[in-house]
């Protein structure tokens, strides 16, 4: 650990009471602060003379990380069922009016094209579906 840095937290979370600091201290969530935070948390409150318990031994990150992600917001979840819906729904339009129509070999072209472009916002639906950040 870098004493410097945990001097400079320590600096910070100090103007912390005490109450706020030992809150912290028993919830101990290591997805929120860091070891150097938990660090000068607990050298404030020795400071301070105050009693602190041992913490509980934290959650594995990837357990608290998959307790977050399993939580998808109602709005997310429309967006992507209404994108995937209606980019389908598109696609088999335009494919029936070009065969209604006839297909040259420039309607090839865009056909093609769009049936790229249908794949890509179809991935984009899977993605937000998924709570992936990069959709």
């Amino acid at each position: 650990m870098d004493e410097n840095w945990i001097e400079q937290v320590r600096l910070t979370l100090n103007q912390k009471s005490s109450e706020e600091l030992r809150q912290i201290w028993e919830e101990n969530d290591r997805t929120a602060w860091t070891d150097d935070a938990f660090e000068a948390i607990q050298r404030i409150l020795e400071e301070r003379g105050e009693s602190i318990e041992p913490q509980a031994l934290p959650a594995p990150l990837e357990v608290a990380q998959a307790a977050k992600s399993q939580e998808r917001p109602g709005c997310v979840t429309a967006y992507a069922l209404l994108t995937a819906i209606g980019i389908v729904l598109y696609a088999l339009f335009s494919i029936i009016v070009a065969i209604a129509v006839g297909v040259d070999e420039a309607g090839m072209i865009e056909i093609g094209t769009m049936l790229v472009l249908t794949g890509l916002i179809i991935a984009v639906a899977v993605g937000l579906w998924r709570l992936q950040n990069w959709a």
